[in-house]
């Protein structure tokens, strides 16, 4: 790969070496922070809008990026920081250059753990301690939120809201402590995506009891947040994963698509155990909204198309866009489409910086190594990113603030990840 790709600068400290006594130690913790603070993240303090922990792990993250003396030349960075630049293009236009400032923070750190993840060396020990972090916690998260959906609780009802058929009558799907269904699947999805791939797959740890609970919660969470999309998000992963180390690892292929299918067996029988034991009206409108009663709700009949032109129509963009945030405000539409976001309220700067990015991201995690367990890593964790783009075509998961984070981290680990090598104690 050219120079102008790689992900270190020259004279960038690595393990091992006497020219810098940074406290890795520290600065990964502040990686880790957004995968431990999933639960408290879940937990609702007065909206999207207002206070979260993610704003708060943001603060120590961005001061570690600002005082680092060096980071990696990377185009990837380089087209993030335009994605971010253009959110700040239309500020001075904002009606609510306060409100709009804080948006954009919280969208910066959403990013920063991964550009800090970034400036790091990485071994296959510290990817699997993170991805064993990211699943307690995600754990612990997932069923703070399940149980507000089983007490009957909720925070958002009307975008939880589910149609029993044609009729007028409905149901309440599962939406996380945020009442926010969508991101709530994209977290359950995200999650187990990144256990199943990267540790079952990639690095061959099996721990039956957790996979167990990972398939079970799973289907669970497709069934009880009723999104379509994550069934795209699932299938693109698990597709382009299995592709991907076929590529780099063809011996391992026959070994997943075995794994894959004793997963499939699990969670079919999974799936008869919990559509026997749900409310019959909930999983009536569940079968509705996946176009299993020959009801008209197939996800072709979407009005996710309608509300796509009208956005477009009402919105006259422009090149500049609209202004981060600004669409609904402007449209009361949900756009539910990334790149159609990013494109009406970034402009081009915004899309061609987001597209390039990820263009890189995958060369990246493409590119083989001289370790075939690093190659293997990174091979699923392409496959998991694109899961992920796959996902952004019906959903905004770029500003998910609950689960984008643990996604970005795993991502970045990946990229900078190299063979095992003794450690410094100093370190």
């Amino acid at each position: 790969m050219p120079a102008i790709l790689s992900l270190r600068k020259p004279g960038f400290p690595s393990r091992g070496t006497d020219r810098t006594r940074e406290p890795l130690w520290l600065t990964r913790l502040a990686v880790y922070l957004p995968l431990l603070l999933i639960p408290l993240v879940a937990i609702p303090i007065g909206g999207a809008e207002r206070a979260s922990a993610v704003d708060i792990a943001g603060v120590p993250i961005l001061l570690l990026l600002l005082a680092r003396r060096t980071l990696p030349r990377s185009l990837i960075l380089m087209f993030l920081g335009s994605f971010l630049f253009s959110a700040l293009l239309l500020l001075p236009l904002s009606p609510n250059p306060v409100l709009e400032t804080l948006r954009i923070y919280r969208l910066a750190a959403i990013y920063a753990p991964f550009v800090l993840a970034l400036t790091l060396p990485w071994d296959l020990e510290d990817a699997e301690r993170a991805l064993r972090i990211a699943w307690w916690a995600g754990l612990l998260g997932i069923l703070l939120g399940f149980s507000v959906f089983w007490s009957e609780d909720t925070v958002r009802d009307r975008q939880q809201r589910l149609w029993i058929g044609e009729s007028s009558e409905s149901v309440l799907r599962a939406g996380g402590l945020l009442g926010n269904s969508g991101g709530f699947s994209h977290l359950i999805t995200g999650w187990a995506m990144g256990a199943l791939l990267l540790r079952w797959f990639a690095l061959a740890r099996q721990n039956l009891f957790q996979v167990a609970i990972t398939i079970s919660l799973l289907l669970y969470g497709i069934l009880a947040t009723a999104s379509r999309s994550s069934l795209l998000h699932i299938g693109a992963a698990l597709f382009f994963s299995l592709l991907f180390m076929a590529r780099v690892d063809p011996r391992s292929i026959l070994r997943n698509i075995l794994l894959l299918m004793v997963a499939v067996l699990l969670a079919a029988a999974a799936a008869a155990a919990l559509l026997s034991v749900m409310e019959p009206d909930f999983v009536e409108a569940v079968l509705t909204r996946f176009g299993m009663t020959g009801d008209p709700s197939l996800l072709l009949q979407s009005r996710r198309y309608d509300h796509w032109y009208d956005l477009i129509r009402i919105t006259q963009w422009n090149p500049f866009g609209i202004g981060y945030k600004h669409t609904t405000e402007v449209t009361g539409l949900q756009v539910d489409n990334s790149y159609l976001r990013i494109f009406l309220e970034l402009g081009l700067l915004g899309i061609t910086s987001y597209l390039a990015m990820w263009t890189l991201v995958l060369t990246g995690l493409l590119k083989r190594t001289a370790d075939i367990r690093v190659n293997r890593f990174r091979a699923a964790a392409a496959g998991m990113v694109m899961g992920e783009l796959a996902r952004m075509v019906f959903s905004d998961t770029f500003t998910m603030f609950l689960s984008a984070p643990t996604f970005l981290v795993l991502v970045a680990i990946a990229l900078r990840l190299r063979a095992g090598q003794p450690r410094d104690p100093s370190r």
